[in-house]
């Protein structure tokens, strides 16, 4: 959804690069294709340019534009040699119409690559450049960014953020899309601030009815249901997120393995198991080189539902495997990504006698990346060896706790099952279970031995949960059913619900997407 979002602004933001000055008129050609919504072709026609035939502006101007057309094209800007050419010639020039962009693009690169204090720096001074120069789309672009990076540690600002790009984006000329973009964007801010679930679904539900209104693409609507989805299990409304994976699913012109997953997922958390194992079972085998992790994660989470012990440790090697590899991919794309960089400016060098240090220095990085990504591509094999052996080691000891926890939530069930019909026999009015505070220290003494100090490991990693809260967690942690533990408190099971999300906060969970419920029970 953000890919689509930043590449509808880019075809406005090339416009005003097209004025540019070069000598090679076939960068004016890819940059007519980025215009016409053909970013392919636009890279195609780039990499027909002899990159050491042109001057260093000419260069810069290359570098930026296939860098656009990249992001234009859904890739991520996870690389940087093009870019930080184009930056390293814009930098010093400040009053340059490119400078912003620059910024800009070099802030993503950063974002793509893990370092938020790096990219929030230069989406700052982005927003400063391209609003002293006027360039609106661009400073919409640092505002969004920016309010992605700001969510987790300045929640109020990040916020601010997303408001301010919504209402511009209502007074100038942009299109539908973006605008349904900007306010999914705010809602998904405002998520990670607390009481917000009415703001949250009414911005989304208006982002909703403003892509409806889109008739030459339904992607916008799809993802506004999707986003919707990820909404509605953030704060327990299982019923709900059923209804918008499937509306996100159904919208989608083309396969889409993403929203086909998302609806596995919804299906799990619904507990309608089967349906989410026959959407599993459908994924092209295609995909699961970048989504392996994540598919046998979620069998993982259905085998573990059915109490599948053995398939629950398969699917997790699996998911594990998945992971390795992909991560070993990643090195290894970028192991070729700057080999392929490195040959280039060998070639520029020959024509540029003056560049033999820089080219000698790029060759002793490159190398040095080389044997940085086969020491990583090393020590993830060492870990994932010995992970493998503390799994086997593990093992038996796993599943005897799981016989001994499964007993004692059988032994609880039955005594609240007891109590209730006794309950019964005096009188029609409902009570809640008689369980004496020596009962419940038996219980802890016992869920301690047996789940690794599991109440000792709650009070100290969370202090601010109280006994009563640990109690609780605890029942959910054996597996105790909403039912059970209802009957046990005297309250209706949708209350157990109700506390499992007011307890989120306690737990440090508040804005993540994941349910107290779920970590606890893999706590």
């Amino acid at each position: 959804m953000r890919k689509t979002f930043c590449a509808l602004l880019t075809v406005a933001l090339l416009t005003m690069v097209a004025s540019c000055y070069t000598h090679d008129d076939r960068i004016s050609m890819a940059l007519e294709m980025v215009e016409n919504q053909k970013p392919d072709s636009a890279i195609t026609i780039l990499n027909s340019i002899n990159q050491t035939k042109l001057s260093d502006q000419e260069l810069a101007i290359y570098s930026l534009v296939y860098t656009m057309a990249q992001n234009k094209a859904g890739q991520n800007v996870d690389h940087d040699s093009l870019i930080r050419t184009a930056y390293n010639w814009y930098k010093d020039r400040p009053n340059d119409s490119l400078y912003a962009k620059c910024l800009y693009y070099m802030g993503l690169y950063y974002a793509h690559n893990d370092s938020s204090e790096k990219a929030l720096n230069l989406f700052v001074k982005c927003l400063k450049y391209s609003r002293q120069q006027g360039d609106t789309l661009t400073y919409c672009l640092g505002l969004f960014q920016s309010s992605r990076l700001l969510r987790l540690y300045d929640a109020d600002r990040a916020i601010g953020y997303a408001r301010q790009v919504v209402d511009i984006y209502n007074k100038v000329n942009v299109s539908t899309a973006n605008r349904v973009y900007s306010l999914l964007n705010l809602a998904e801010c405002l998520t990670y601030k607390e009481n917000t679930l009415e703001e949250v679904i009414g911005f989304t539900r208006k982002a909703i009815s403003l892509a409806q209104t889109i008739r030459t693409d339904q992607a916008p609507l799809a993802d506004a249901y999707q986003d919707l989805s990820v909404f509605y299990s953030m704060y327990g409304e299982e019923a709900h997120v059923l209804q918008a994976a499937k509306a996100s699913y159904n919208l989608r012109v083309t396969y889409d393995v993403s929203a086909h997953l998302a609806l596995a997922q919804a299906y799990c958390q619904a507990d309608s198991l089967r349906q989410a194992k026959a959407l599993i079972s459908q994924t092209p085998r295609a995909c699961y080189e970048e989504y392996g992790g994540l598919i046998y994660s979620l069998s993982r989470q259905i085998a573990f539902s059915q109490n599948d012990i053995n398939n629950v440790y398969a699917y997790a090697d699996s998911a594990e495997a998945y992971l390795i590899k992909k991560n070993s991919a990643n090195m290894a794309s970028k192991d070729k990504y700057y080999t392929l960089m490195l040959q280039k400016e060998v070639a520029r060098a020959k024509d540029n006698e003056a560049n033999r240090q820089q080219v000698t220095l790029t060759i002793v990085i490159s190398l040095f990346l080389i044997v940085l990504i086969s020491l990583g591509c090393a020590l993830l094999y060492q870990k994932a060896k010995l992970a493998e052996n503390e799994r086997i080691r593990n093992l038996s000891q796993i599943q005897w706790k799981d016989k001994q926890l499964a007993s004692i939530r059988q032994y609880l069930i039955k005594k609240v099952d007891i109590s209730k019909k006794v309950n019964t026999l005096k009188t029609k009015k409902p009570r809640a279970f008689a369980f004496s505070d020596d009962d419940w220290l038996e219980l802890e003494a016992f869920v301690n031995s047996t789940d690794n100090d599991f109440i000792e490991r709650l009070r100290s990693e969370f202090p601010k949960l109280t006994t009563k809260d640990i109690r609780f967690l605890m029942l959910i942690r054996i597996k105790v059913p909403a039912s059970t533990i209802a009957a046990l408190y005297s309250i209706e099971e949708k209350s157990v619900r109700q506390k499992l999300f007011l307890i989120k906060t306690k737990l440090g969970l508040e804005g993540a997407d994941i349910s107290a419920k779920t970590f606890i029970e893999n706590y």
